[in-house]
């Protein structure tokens, strides 16, 4: 199957955002169920991320309502990880994976971290923008604990 052609008219961050659009207007609960499957085990239970992830994931989409085009380094699915956990939603234990999964990133944040403009425009910078959206160190840890009791939780069951 072909892919749809894109309108002559119509810039690549014109479709990028339109599928962010999109993404977002789904239910969660549907888009949550096709990803995990009805009926197993992991896809009842839902986590609470901390707050600090969740205030890093605002920041980041301050910056892009604010910045616009000049904040990028996120995927679609970056922006909407971004939106659940600046939303307050719940996350799935597939998302918390996701998210501890996100830490092969880290090396990418730290390197970006000592710019000299990752102090005056942190949101010009991808590596940044993607860490803090994806709930920064704290996110990232937070997940990679709670994926490892999932895994543990698993393995007894």
């Amino acid at each position: 199957m072909k892919p749809a052609p894109r309108r002559p008219n119509q810039s690549l961050s014109q479709i990028i955002e339109a599928v962010e659009d999109f993404l977002g207007s789904l239910p969660k609960a549907l888009i949550q169920a096709a990803a995990q499957g009805e009926g197993s085990a992991e896809a009842s239970e839902s986590y609470d991320p901390p707050e600090s992830a969740r205030n890093n994931a605002r920041k980041v989409l301050e910056w892009k309502r604010k910045y616009g085009k000049e904040c990028k380094g996120m995927t679609p699915v970056g922006w909407a990880r971004a939106r659940d956990l600046a939303n307050g939603s719940k996350l799935s234990a597939d998302t918390v994976k996701r998210m501890a999964s996100f830490n092969r990133h880290r090396s990418n944040y730290e390197k970006a971290r000592n710019k000299p403009e990752a102090k005056s425009k942190p949101w010009t910078i991808p590596a940044i923008v993607a860490w803090l959206g994806w709930g920064g160190t704290t996110g990232v840890e937070w997940a990679i604990r709670t994926s490892e009791a999932i895994r543990n939780r698993s393995k007894r069951r």
